[in-house]
């Protein structure tokens, strides 16, 4: 586990930007809204919806202004230690997952492999819904095993939070939430009264909730029913396309990669058919199909139960590994797996995921003296919504579509925000000051790629 966490730092410092707009759009540029830095008028249509929970970008705040409060100032830095206290949490999570969840024999395999799956440590970094609530429903199942073990019926109240604030974070954990209560009525058999304290603590969470939208909005405001009226009776959700039933499942397997993803699947498949009462199996089946009963699919969507799913499988492969290693094509499998997982890794854990994020971080560290022009596309435009979170105050670009416009605009000391060098206007002295490729890389230019290629570069007119 220490490469894990080892893993997890590197991760968050080089996994810049967002695996998906709303982990950026919607926590960060919320509450730096609230924050007063983001202008009202520039917020995607979901928050004029008072459609989303408030409580992720409040937390946001929070962390922001104790480090506001030592020092640190720096939006950049700000992403990163959130990033980094998400990868080093759930880190802890998967330690206690392993302690208290599996037998000897499992959590031996869950250490060994699952914490070095290619994707697990970038995604354990992001500072998104879908992880938060992930941790979140961990947790609440942490108190499950706690009151089985023991007895303490407080354990049910607490495990009630957590999947209160589950719920809070991301509202279709309700899925997950009623496999879990489902699965404690049926197959352990939970009374009356415990049922109760179960809800008691889950609607205390939701209360919390309600109240932490009505300080964030400015009034009272029920974001749970507005996310249903919006994405489900309005069909909002369908705009961003639609999937059949089936589309979860091809897609894992694509995007996880074989034969990494099959293995997963058929040892996953394996505990679930020797043990129908699998608590991750009651999680994870709500979870899916409710997911696949909407029409808008992403894969994302499933990954609040990634780590119960790999607990499941983890489960499997400890009954079936002997058998399998006995296989004939066993090794020849597991080494391409090896091989690709390693590959896989490299890449995920070091590159950004948006690599635009290098020229704001240049324009932040680098306050320009002359005027900022940028050709065809502005910086801080993202997926066609406008970034502030990164903005210095007071810089001022203005966008110029061509460069014969450009030329009568410029003087010495000015910048030029292009793509690609061939864009420049030829009679106008350049430097190039920034490159979002390193220097080296910029020296080789083979049959002119560089011409051909999208490149953030910045350059200001000599002096």
């Amino acid at each position: 586990m220490r490469l894990y966490f080892l893993l997890v730092c590197l991760a968050a410092w080089c996994t810049t930007g967002y695996f998906h707009p709303d982990e950026h759009f919607q926590i960060l540029e919320f509450a730096n809204w609230k924050m007063s830095g983001t202008p009202t008028e520039v917020l995607p249509w979901e928050f004029y919806a008072r459609m989303r929970p408030s409580l992720q970008p409040v937390l946001a705040i929070g962390f922001i202004r104790i480090f506001q409060g030592i020092g640190i100032h720096d939006p950049f830095i700000w992403a990163f230690l959130l990033r980094l206290g998400t990868g080093l949490a759930t880190g802890w999570v998967l330690l206690q997952a392993g302690k208290r969840l599996l037998n000897e024999t499992e959590r031996s395999f869950f250490y060994q492999i699952i914490p070095f799956l290619w994707f697990l440590p970038m995604l354990s970094v992001r500072f998104s819904s879908e992880q938060i609530a992930a941790l979140a429903l961990l947790l609440a199942l942490f108190q499950v095993d706690r009151y089985q073990k023991a007895g303490f019926r407080s354990a049910l109240f607490w495990a009630g939070c957590w999947l209160g604030l589950s719920f809070d974070f991301r509202f279709q954990m309700a899925f997950a939430g009623l496999g879990l209560l489902a699965w404690l009525i049926f197959s352990k058999r939970l009374n009356g009264r415990s049922f109760l304290v179960v809800a008691s603590g889950g609607l205390f969470s939701v209360g919390i909730g309600v109240l932490v939208d009505r300080w964030f909005y400015g009034t009272w405001v029920l974001t749970p029913w507005n996310y249903f009226f919006s994405n489900v009776v309005e069909d909002k959700a369908s705009n961003f396309g639609v999937s059949p039933f089936w589309w979860y499942l091809p897609e894992f397997l694509y995007k996880t990669v074989p034969p990494i993803s099959i293995l997963l699947l058929m040892a996953a498949w394996k505990k679930a058919k020797a043990d129908t009462s699998s608590v991750f199996l009651w999680l994870i089946l709500p979870f899916i199909i409710g997911h696949s009963l909407v029409a808008h699919k992403e894969l994302r969507f499933l990954f609040p139960i990634l780590i119960p799913f790999l607990l499941l499988a983890i489960q499997g492969y400890a009954l079936v590994a002997s058998d399998w290693q006995k296989w004939r094509w066993w090794k020849p499998i597991w080494k391409l797996a090896f091989v690709l997982n390693i590959g896989l890794l490299v890449y995920a854990t070091f590159v950004p995921l948006q690599p635009a994020s290098g020229l704001l971080r240049f324009l932040w560290q680098h306050p320009p003296k002359g005027q900022v022009y940028a050709l065809r596309e502005h910086p801080y435009g993202w997926v066609g919504v406008e970034v502030w979170f990164y903005r210095p105050q007071g810089l001022s670009i203005q966008v110029v579509e061509d460069s014969t416009a450009l030329s009568p605009k410029l003087k010495p000391g000015d910048w030029v925000i292009a793509r690609n060098q061939n864009q420049l206007p030829k009679s106008v002295p350049f430097l190039r000051i920034y490159s979002v490729l390193p220097d080296w890389l910029m020296a080789f230019n083979f049959n002119n790629w560089q011409d051909r290629t999208r490149i953030d570069q910045v350059y200001e007119v000599k002096r």
